[in-house]
């Protein structure tokens, strides 16, 4: 679980989950054209090396316009 916070109905727990490979380069390609670019912001958005995000994406097709 993520961390917690003290609100003024108790203490909540709050969970983090970062986005999937998918849900990342969905949000990119909304962003830029660029496949170059989609892959960084992926990678940023995951906190994975730029490298890692490339390999797998190749393996996605692309999503259409």
């Amino acid at each position: 679980m993520g961390p917690v916070w003290n609100t003024k109905y108790g203490r909540r727990r709050v969970k983090h989950e970062p986005p999937t490979l998918e849900e990342a380069l969905d949000a990119a390609q909304d962003l830029t054209p660029n496949r170059q670019e989609q892959i960084a912001i992926a990678a940023s958005l995951m906190a994975l090396p730029i490298e890692d995000v490339k390999k797998q994406a190749a393996k996605l097709p692309m999503r259409s316009a």
